[in-house]
Protein backbone atom coordinates (compact mmCIF):
# COMPACT_ATOMS: atom_id res chain seq x y z
CA UNK A 1 0.00 0.00 0.00
CA UNK A 2 1.44 3.35 -1.04
CA UNK A 3 1.44 6.48 1.10
CA UNK A 4 -1.48 8.06 -0.81
CA UNK A 5 -3.70 4.97 -0.33
CA UNK A 6 -2.75 4.80 3.34
CA UNK A 7 -3.72 8.45 3.91
CA UNK A 8 -7.04 7.92 2.13
CA UNK A 9 -7.79 4.88 4.31
CA UNK A 10 -6.95 6.78 7.52
CA UNK A 11 -9.00 9.82 6.51
CA UNK A 12 -11.93 7.58 5.55
CA UNK A 13 -11.84 5.87 8.94
CA UNK A 14 -11.65 9.24 10.67
CA UNK A 15 -14.86 10.27 8.91
CA UNK A 16 -16.63 6.95 9.37
CA UNK A 17 -16.12 6.60 13.11
CA UNK A 18 -17.89 9.81 14.16
CA UNK A 19 -20.84 8.97 11.84
CA UNK A 20 -21.26 5.57 13.51
CA UNK A 21 -20.82 7.13 16.95
CA UNK A 22 -23.45 9.76 16.20
CA UNK A 23 -25.85 7.12 14.92
CA UNK A 24 -25.38 5.12 18.12
CA UNK A 25 -25.82 8.27 20.19
CA UNK A 26 -29.08 9.12 18.44
CA UNK A 27 -30.40 5.64 19.34
CA UNK A 28 -29.57 6.05 23.01
CA UNK A 29 -32.45 6.98 25.29
CA UNK A 30 -32.36 9.97 27.56
CA UNK A 31 -33.08 8.86 31.13
CA UNK A 32 -35.07 11.02 33.51
CA UNK A 33 -35.57 10.17 37.15
CA UNK A 34 -38.87 11.45 38.56
CA UNK A 35 -39.54 11.77 42.29
CA UNK A 36 -43.28 12.14 42.66
CA UNK A 37 -45.73 12.23 45.57
CA UNK A 38 -47.99 10.18 43.29
CA UNK A 39 -49.94 8.68 41.76
CA UNK A 40 -47.85 6.44 39.50
CA UNK A 41 -50.56 6.41 36.81
CA UNK A 42 -50.27 9.19 34.23
CA UNK A 43 -53.79 9.07 32.85
CA UNK A 44 -54.83 12.67 33.61
CA UNK A 45 -53.96 14.75 30.52
CA UNK A 46 -54.00 18.01 32.50
CA UNK A 47 -51.54 16.94 35.18
CA UNK A 48 -48.70 14.52 34.57
CA UNK A 49 -49.65 14.19 30.88
CA UNK A 50 -48.60 17.81 30.35
CA UNK A 51 -45.03 16.89 31.27
CA UNK A 52 -44.82 14.23 28.55
CA UNK A 53 -46.66 16.33 25.98
CA UNK A 54 -44.17 19.16 26.46
CA UNK A 55 -41.18 16.81 26.23
CA UNK A 56 -42.63 15.41 23.00
CA UNK A 57 -42.76 18.97 21.66
CA UNK A 58 -38.98 19.08 22.16
CA UNK A 59 -38.51 15.73 20.45
CA UNK A 60 -38.36 13.41 23.47
CA UNK A 61 -40.87 10.57 23.40
CA UNK A 62 -41.21 7.59 25.72
CA UNK A 63 -40.50 4.32 23.96
CA UNK A 64 -38.39 6.03 21.31
CA UNK A 65 -35.63 8.17 22.80
CA UNK A 66 -36.84 8.75 26.35
CA UNK A 67 -37.11 6.62 29.46
CA UNK A 68 -38.66 8.00 32.66
CA UNK A 69 -38.00 6.18 35.92
CA UNK A 70 -40.62 6.95 38.58
CA UNK A 71 -40.14 6.76 42.32
CA UNK A 72 -43.40 7.51 44.17
CA UNK A 73 -42.93 8.59 47.77
CA UNK A 74 -46.36 10.00 48.73
CA UNK A 75 -46.91 7.83 51.80
CA UNK A 76 -43.26 6.96 52.39
CA UNK A 77 -41.25 10.24 52.47
CA UNK A 78 -38.77 8.59 54.84
CA UNK A 79 -37.69 6.38 51.93
CA UNK A 80 -36.73 9.31 49.70
CA UNK A 81 -32.95 8.81 50.22
CA UNK A 82 -33.13 5.26 48.89
CA UNK A 83 -35.38 6.33 46.02
CA UNK A 84 -32.80 8.95 45.02
CA UNK A 85 -30.00 6.41 45.37
CA UNK A 86 -31.89 4.10 43.02
CA UNK A 87 -32.19 6.83 40.38
CA UNK A 88 -28.54 7.74 40.65
CA UNK A 89 -27.62 4.07 40.42
CA UNK A 90 -29.73 3.85 37.25
CA UNK A 91 -27.51 6.61 35.78
CA UNK A 92 -30.30 9.03 34.95
CA UNK A 93 -29.37 12.26 33.17
CA UNK A 94 -31.55 14.52 35.32
CA UNK A 95 -33.80 14.20 38.37
CA UNK A 96 -37.20 15.89 38.63
CA UNK A 97 -38.12 16.53 42.27
CA UNK A 98 -41.84 17.20 42.46
CA UNK A 99 -43.79 18.12 45.58
CA UNK A 100 -42.61 19.14 49.05
CA UNK A 101 -39.13 20.24 50.04
CA UNK A 102 -38.26 16.73 51.22
CA UNK A 103 -37.88 15.64 47.57
CA UNK A 104 -35.23 18.20 46.59
CA UNK A 105 -33.54 17.88 49.97
CA UNK A 106 -33.04 14.15 49.40
CA UNK A 107 -31.69 14.80 45.89
CA UNK A 108 -29.27 17.50 47.02
CA UNK A 109 -28.08 15.42 49.98
CA UNK A 110 -27.16 12.70 47.51
CA UNK A 111 -25.52 14.78 44.77
CA UNK A 112 -24.44 18.33 44.04
CA UNK A 113 -23.46 17.46 40.47
CA UNK A 114 -26.45 15.73 38.85
CA UNK A 115 -29.00 18.24 37.45
CA UNK A 116 -32.17 18.55 39.53
CA UNK A 117 -35.35 20.23 38.25
CA UNK A 118 -37.84 21.06 41.00
CA UNK A 119 -41.61 21.33 40.74
CA UNK A 120 -41.67 22.88 44.20
CA UNK A 121 -44.98 22.77 46.03
CA UNK A 122 -45.25 25.33 48.82
CA UNK A 123 -41.61 26.33 49.24
CA UNK A 124 -39.15 28.73 47.64
CA UNK A 125 -35.92 26.95 46.54
CA UNK A 126 -33.97 30.21 46.75
CA UNK A 127 -35.23 31.05 50.23
CA UNK A 128 -34.36 27.51 51.37
CA UNK A 129 -30.84 27.70 49.93
CA UNK A 130 -31.05 25.29 46.98
CA UNK A 131 -30.38 28.09 44.48
CA UNK A 132 -28.41 31.33 44.83
CA UNK A 133 -31.11 33.52 43.30
CA UNK A 134 -33.95 33.33 40.79
CA UNK A 135 -32.01 34.66 37.79
CA UNK A 136 -28.79 32.72 38.37
CA UNK A 137 -29.33 29.55 40.47
CA UNK A 138 -25.60 28.85 40.40
CA UNK A 139 -25.73 25.16 41.35
CA UNK A 140 -27.35 21.96 40.18
CA UNK A 141 -30.96 22.91 41.08
CA UNK A 142 -33.45 24.94 39.03
CA UNK A 143 -37.14 24.68 38.16
CA UNK A 144 -40.49 26.20 39.11
CA UNK A 145 -42.19 26.83 42.45
CA UNK A 146 -45.16 28.29 44.26
CA UNK A 147 -46.07 28.98 47.88
CA UNK A 148 -49.51 28.44 49.39
CA UNK A 149 -49.72 30.96 52.23
CA UNK A 150 -51.57 33.57 50.19
CA UNK A 151 -53.75 30.89 48.61
CA UNK A 152 -55.16 29.73 51.95
CA UNK A 153 -56.63 33.14 52.72
CA UNK A 154 -58.04 33.45 49.21
CA UNK A 155 -59.63 30.01 49.46
CA UNK A 156 -61.44 31.05 52.63
CA UNK A 157 -62.74 34.20 50.90
CA UNK A 158 -64.03 32.25 47.90
CA UNK A 159 -65.75 29.65 50.06
CA UNK A 160 -67.38 32.32 52.22
CA UNK A 161 -68.78 33.97 49.07
CA UNK A 162 -70.94 30.90 48.43
CA UNK A 163 -72.44 30.94 51.93
CA UNK A 164 -72.17 34.52 53.23
CA UNK A 165 -74.14 33.72 56.41
CA UNK A 166 -71.72 30.96 57.48
CA UNK A 167 -70.01 31.39 60.85
CA UNK A 168 -68.08 28.11 61.26
CA UNK A 169 -65.13 27.01 59.12
CA UNK A 170 -63.57 23.57 59.44
CA UNK A 171 -59.93 23.29 58.35
CA UNK A 172 -58.35 19.91 57.59
CA UNK A 173 -54.57 20.16 57.76
CA UNK A 174 -51.35 18.25 58.47
CA UNK A 175 -47.90 19.03 59.81
CA UNK A 176 -46.62 20.15 56.39
CA UNK A 177 -49.42 22.72 56.04
CA UNK A 178 -49.21 24.30 59.49
CA UNK A 179 -48.27 27.72 58.06
CA UNK A 180 -51.24 27.56 55.69
CA UNK A 181 -53.54 26.69 58.59
CA UNK A 182 -52.34 29.78 60.46
CA UNK A 183 -52.97 31.95 57.37
CA UNK A 184 -56.42 30.43 56.89
CA UNK A 185 -57.28 30.98 60.54
CA UNK A 186 -56.32 34.66 60.25
CA UNK A 187 -58.40 35.10 57.09
CA UNK A 188 -61.37 33.36 58.71
CA UNK A 189 -61.19 35.65 61.74
CA UNK A 190 -61.27 38.70 59.47
CA UNK A 191 -64.42 37.34 57.80
CA UNK A 192 -66.19 36.59 61.08
CA UNK A 193 -65.67 32.83 60.91
CA UNK A 194 -64.83 30.66 63.90
CA UNK A 195 -62.19 28.07 62.96
CA UNK A 196 -62.57 24.39 63.81
CA UNK A 197 -59.19 22.65 63.54
CA UNK A 198 -58.92 19.06 62.28
CA UNK A 199 -55.25 18.12 62.37
CA UNK A 200 -54.30 14.95 60.55
CA UNK A 201 -51.96 12.41 62.06
CA UNK A 202 -49.49 10.26 60.15
CA UNK A 203 -50.58 8.80 56.78
CA UNK A 204 -52.14 6.74 55.36
CA UNK A 205 -55.55 8.28 55.98
CA UNK A 206 -59.03 6.81 56.15
CA UNK A 207 -60.75 9.60 54.25
CA UNK A 208 -64.26 8.51 55.13
CA UNK A 209 -63.32 8.60 58.81
CA UNK A 210 -61.59 11.99 58.45
CA UNK A 211 -64.63 13.69 56.94
CA UNK A 212 -67.07 11.87 59.19
CA UNK A 213 -65.27 13.39 62.19
CA UNK A 214 -65.31 16.80 60.52
CA UNK A 215 -69.06 16.52 59.91
CA UNK A 216 -69.70 15.67 63.56
CA UNK A 217 -68.66 19.22 64.55
CA UNK A 218 -71.05 20.65 61.94
CA UNK A 219 -68.91 23.26 60.16
CA UNK A 220 -70.78 25.17 57.47
CA UNK A 221 -67.67 25.42 55.28
CA UNK A 222 -64.54 23.26 55.00
CA UNK A 223 -61.05 24.10 53.75
CA UNK A 224 -58.90 21.07 52.90
CA UNK A 225 -55.16 21.80 53.02
CA UNK A 226 -53.92 18.68 51.29
CA UNK A 227 -50.53 17.17 52.07
CA UNK A 228 -48.36 15.05 49.73
CA UNK A 229 -50.02 11.97 51.25
CA UNK A 230 -53.27 13.04 49.54
CA UNK A 231 -51.69 12.47 46.11
CA UNK A 232 -53.55 9.70 44.35
CA UNK A 233 -56.46 9.96 46.81
CA UNK A 234 -58.16 13.12 45.57
CA UNK A 235 -61.24 11.15 44.54
CA UNK A 236 -61.56 9.53 47.97
CA UNK A 237 -61.33 12.89 49.75
CA UNK A 238 -63.82 14.62 47.42
CA UNK A 239 -66.29 11.73 47.59
CA UNK A 240 -66.12 11.60 51.39
CA UNK A 241 -66.68 15.36 51.66
CA UNK A 242 -69.76 15.10 49.45
CA UNK A 243 -71.03 12.02 51.29
CA UNK A 244 -71.10 13.99 54.54
CA UNK A 245 -72.56 17.05 52.77
CA UNK A 246 -69.58 19.28 53.48
CA UNK A 247 -69.13 22.36 51.22
CA UNK A 248 -65.36 22.04 50.76
CA UNK A 249 -62.70 23.89 48.83
CA UNK A 250 -59.52 22.11 47.78
CA UNK A 251 -56.17 23.04 46.25
CA UNK A 252 -56.27 21.14 42.94
CA UNK A 253 -58.90 20.81 40.22
CA UNK A 254 -58.68 17.01 40.32
CA UNK A 255 -60.69 17.12 43.55
CA UNK A 256 -63.48 19.03 41.81
CA UNK A 257 -63.44 16.71 38.82
CA UNK A 258 -63.96 13.89 41.33
CA UNK A 259 -66.99 15.60 42.92
CA UNK A 260 -65.55 18.26 45.23
CA UNK A 261 -67.33 21.63 45.35
CA UNK A 262 -64.49 24.06 44.55
CA UNK A 263 -60.77 24.34 44.06
CA UNK A 264 -58.46 27.30 43.90
CA UNK A 265 -54.80 26.72 43.35
CA UNK A 266 -51.82 26.70 41.09
CA UNK A 267 -52.16 25.53 37.50
CA UNK A 268 -50.35 22.19 37.92
CA UNK A 269 -50.16 21.36 34.19
CA UNK A 270 -48.47 24.71 33.53
CA UNK A 271 -45.83 23.89 36.17
CA UNK A 272 -45.32 20.47 34.60
CA UNK A 273 -44.75 22.04 31.19
CA UNK A 274 -42.14 24.42 32.61
CA UNK A 275 -40.35 21.50 34.27
CA UNK A 276 -40.40 19.51 31.02
CA UNK A 277 -38.97 22.48 29.14
CA UNK A 278 -36.09 22.67 31.60
CA UNK A 279 -35.48 18.94 31.36
CA UNK A 280 -35.32 19.19 27.56
CA UNK A 281 -32.84 22.06 27.78
CA UNK A 282 -30.63 20.14 30.20
CA UNK A 283 -30.73 17.04 28.00
CA UNK A 284 -29.65 19.33 25.18
CA UNK A 285 -26.60 20.48 27.14
CA UNK A 286 -27.80 23.47 29.21
CA UNK A 287 -26.57 23.82 32.81
CA UNK A 288 -29.06 24.18 35.70
CA UNK A 289 -26.91 27.00 37.06
CA UNK A 290 -27.79 29.05 33.99
CA UNK A 291 -31.55 28.37 33.88
CA UNK A 292 -33.57 30.91 35.94
CA UNK A 293 -35.89 29.56 38.61
CA UNK A 294 -39.49 30.46 37.76
CA UNK A 295 -42.33 31.39 40.11
CA UNK A 296 -45.69 29.95 39.07
CA UNK A 297 -48.13 32.76 38.31
CA UNK A 298 -51.19 30.94 36.95
CA UNK A 299 -53.98 30.00 39.37
CA UNK A 300 -57.32 28.36 38.62
CA UNK A 301 -60.75 28.58 40.22
CA UNK A 302 -62.87 25.54 39.39
CA UNK A 303 -66.48 25.07 40.53
CA UNK A 304 -68.65 21.95 40.34
CA UNK A 305 -72.27 23.07 39.89
CA UNK A 306 -73.57 19.50 40.17
CA UNK A 307 -72.05 19.27 43.63
CA UNK A 308 -73.37 22.70 44.58
CA UNK A 309 -76.87 21.58 43.61
CA UNK A 310 -76.49 18.34 45.58
CA UNK A 311 -75.51 20.40 48.63
CA UNK A 312 -78.42 22.80 48.16
CA UNK A 313 -76.14 25.75 47.41
CA UNK A 314 -76.53 28.54 44.88
CA UNK A 315 -73.26 29.83 43.45
CA UNK A 316 -73.40 33.62 42.98
CA UNK A 317 -73.15 34.77 39.34
CA UNK A 318 -70.09 36.93 40.08
CA UNK A 319 -68.24 33.84 41.33
CA UNK A 320 -69.21 31.83 38.25
CA UNK A 321 -67.94 34.68 36.10
CA UNK A 322 -64.57 34.54 37.88
CA UNK A 323 -64.22 30.77 37.49
CA UNK A 324 -61.69 29.37 35.04
CA UNK A 325 -63.83 26.25 34.67
CA UNK A 326 -67.39 25.35 35.68
CA UNK A 327 -68.41 21.70 35.76
CA UNK A 328 -72.12 21.35 35.01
Amino acid sequence: MNRRDLLMLISGAAVAVPVVALAQQSEQKARVGYLSPGPRERADPRESGAFFDELAHYGYEEGRNLEVLFEVFGEAPDRLPQFVAALIGARVDVIVAQGPEAAVRAARDATDAMPVVVVAINYDPVERGYAANLAHPGGNVTGVFFQSLDLAGKQVELLKAITPAATRLGVVWGAETKDEFTAAESAARALGLATLSFELGAPPYDYDDVFRRVAEDAPQLVLVLSTPAFAGHHGEAATAALRYRLPAIFRFRTYVEAGGLMSYGVDSPAMSRIAARYVAKILGGAKPAELPVERADRFDLVINLRTAKALGLTVPPFLLARADEVIE
